[in-house]
């Protein structure tokens, strides 16, 4: 992949990120991120750290490479709102 292309994965990444956080209150709660108790000198790990690992061990093996029709219309609904319409000179 092209250091272009990381580029703008990464500010798409960052966008999608910043919108759910303003729209959907349930997006990240405060338990789901690590946080650090700045009195005891701790990070006290969130919730997400179990979820994750539950969630990739019920995962099916699968051998296809290619994103399934429902992925592709969610990605292309997501485009439709983040990518401008009109050039920016």
């Amino acid at each position: 992949m092209t250091p272009k292309k990381v580029d703008i994965i990464t500010l798409a990444t960052c966008s999608l990120h910043k919108w759910l956080r303003k729209t959907s209150p349930m997006y990240i709660t405060q338990r789901c991120v690590d946080f650090e108790d700045i009195q005891q000198r701790v990070v006290i790990p969130g919730t997400w750290r179990q979820q994750l690992r539950t969630a990739l061990e019920r995962l099916p093996a699968t051998h296809n490479k290619h994103a399934s029709r429902q992925a592709v219309a969610i990605r292309n609904a997501y485009a439709q709102l983040f990518v401008p319409t009109e050039a920016v000179s």
